[in-house]
């Protein structure tokens, strides 16, 4: 895989200086914590993930945010006048589809997405990005197939004198497209598959679901997420590991990403995309496209 870096501002840790709030996100009928909620800094922008405790460290300076996480009703907090610490709940939202068993699994197995390595080069990620590739339904399949494994590639990477690197934790989900094409909030897994920073990655990764689920009529999104909670300062002289391959292999764009650093919403990743235009032009020419290299393994 050729190698290529494309360096991106960071955001700077905002924890270097002043008083911090400290936030405990919580499950409003059960108080257990809600594990990497995604908490939005609505007044300034920016904003970065809960631990795997629900916790999270924040400036004094943030008054207000949106708590959200897929299981979850997203909720707008005003923090200017609360005590420390501060415990948010949050409001089951029963958006997982019901869970099906899937018996007698076929031997027969297929490799489906944009898995070819042409034109292929590792991304070093931005502070709490989110990257979604579509994978359409074929209608040529006799049989509704099954999806066993979550297929990407990732790479870890070193440091050096002049940027330090910060381990992401990699979260993989799969979801519905909503009405408008986009990740929906809709996840069709009963599991939380949240890797560690100490995973080792060495390219081909695949992510075997502990129960298969049926492939969807409306085609599926494979959501991969860069978690880095708020107690892990990154500053512009920091690389995120790991890396994610990306391909220029396909014709059609069916990549999205999104930000916390930004306003989090879901962007096709295109030359029209201000975040990664320069990037496509670069790599894949004026009119190039650049999708996710990542794919799902079928039974059917």
């Amino acid at each position: 895989m050729k190698a290529f870096v494309t360096l991106v501002l960071l955001m700077i840790a905002l924890l270097a200086s002043g008083q911090n709030k400290t936030v405990f996100i919580k499950d409003s009928a059960t108080h257990e914590p809600v594990p990497f909620a995604a908490i939005q800094f609505t007044d300034q922008g920016g904003g970065f993930y809960a631990d795997e405790e629900g916790k999270a460290m924040l400036p004094d300076s943030i008054c207000r945010v949106l708590v959200s996480q897929i299981a979850y009703h997203a909720r707008k907090v005003d923090l200017d006048q609360a005590s420390n610490p501060v415990v948010i709940l949050l409001t089951p939202a029963h958006n997982q589809l019901a869970e099906v068993v899937v018996s007698n699994v076929s031997s027969k197995r297929k490799k489906v997405g944009m898995l070819k390595p042409k034109g292929s080069f590792g991304v070093i990620p931005t502070p709490n990005v989110n990257f979604a590739l579509f994978i359409p339904y074929d209608p040529a399949w006799k049989q509704l197939p099954v999806i066993t494994s979550i297929i990407a590639y990732l790479d870890n990477i070193k440091g050096n004198d002049t940027y330090s690197v910060v381990k992401s934790k990699i979260r993989f989900d799969l979801r519905l497209p909503d009405i408008e094409g986009r990740p929906s909030d809709v996840s069709l897994l009963g599991e939380r598959i949240v890797y560690p920073t100490e995973k080792r990655y060495l390219g081909h990764e695949a992510v075997v679901l502990l129960h298969p689920v049926p492939f969807p009529p409306e085609g599926v999104f494979i959501v991969i997420d860069f978690i880095l909670p708020s107690q892990l300062p990154v500053d512009r002289h920091c690389m995120i590991s790991p890396t994610i391959s990306c391909t220029g292999a396909f014709p059609l764009e069916q990549t999205w990403s999104r930000t916390l650093t930004n306003d989090f919403t879901w962007r096709k990743m295109d030359r029209h995309d201000p975040a990664w235009a320069s990037t496509i032009r670069k790599v894949y020419g004026e009119n190039g496209v650049m999708n996710l290299r990542a794919g799902l393994e079928i039974a059917y």
